[in-house]
């Protein structure tokens, strides 16, 4: 089976169904996380540019921990928005 568990930012998806999702990775199923921005406002301290590259890498290991696959939309914290159609 495939699964994927999509967040917001990154560690949202390791906060809420990690571990389910790493029990279903140990079971042998393929297993993918993804998160629609890449947390380049993580930070009151670093660059944009660096924290968002901190913050992927950290989701990338992370899915590594459990034998998962990381993607990143790379979409800016913040300016990811869902239009709603009348």
């Amino acid at each position: 089976m495939n699964i994927l568990a999509i967040g917001a930012h990154p560690d949202d998806v390791e906060s809420m169904p990690g571990g389910t999702l790493a029990k279903y990775a140990r079971a042998g199923h393929k297993v993918f996380t993804a998160t629609a921005t890449n947390g380049n406002i993580g930070s009151a301290a670093l660059p944009m540019e660096e924290i968002a590259k901190i913050r992927k890498e950290e989701a990338r290991k992370a899915a590594a921990l459990i034998g998962a696959e990381y993607v990143c939309l790379d979409y800016d914290d913040e300016m990811f928005y869902v239009r709603l159609l009348p």
